[in-house]
């Protein structure tokens, strides 16, 4: 969520600063409509979740509950880790997100940026990935920084994965 967050922020300070287009209008209404739509489907009292959204309704309050559950499992010393059930967590809807947040086309594959991980982390992600969707994973060096490179192989089934649970603007991403 913290990377929705961040990528929602742009178009917060766009409308902030009165420097939109109608276009970005309309992504504003369909982020936050998506937005509602996650709420309800995790069962959330939205009255109270709505409360927490700024002037805009975009930026969420990282004290509830619900965020800070996950943010302690993936900071410790405030570095930034993999937890060890990562396995467990990982389903289509987190691979999701994570591609809306981090992902981006690379060649004819998908890629994930993971720099802030550790290479030992990495490979704990590559193992869940590869294991939990069946793929073929591995470590790319892009611009002096690791990713997680999912190839053109496993396209396919990636795109059946998420296409269900990532905003349309956001398809471009795994080449739709």
């Amino acid at each position: 969520m913290r990377g929705l967050k961040r990528e929602l922020h742009g178009l917060d300070f766009a409308l902030s600063r009165r420097r939109y287009t109608r276009n970005s209008f309309f992504l504003f209404i369909e982020c936050f409509v998506f937005l509602f739509k996650l709420f309800l489907s995790l069962g959330l009292d939205m009255i109270k979740e709505l409360q927490k959204f700024t002037q805009l309704g975009i930026s969420l309050l990282l004290t509830n509950p619900l965020f800070t559950h996950y943010h302690d499992l993936f900071y410790k010393d405030r570095k930034k880790i993999v937890p060890s059930n990562i396995y467990d967590l990982m389903t289509p809807v987190v691979l999701a997100f994570w591609i809306m947040c981090d992902g981006y086309k690379y060649n004819a594959g998908v890629a994930l940026a993971t720099n802030s991980f550790s290479i030992s982390d990495n490979e704990l992600l590559i193992d869940a990935l590869n294991r939990k969707f069946g793929f073929s994973c591995w470590i790319i060096n892009d611009h002096g920084q690791p990713s997680i490179f999912i190839p053109r192989v496993n396209l396919r089934k990636l795109q059946e994965l998420v296409v269900p649970h990532i905003h349309t603007s956001l398809l471009y991403k795994i080449h739709l």
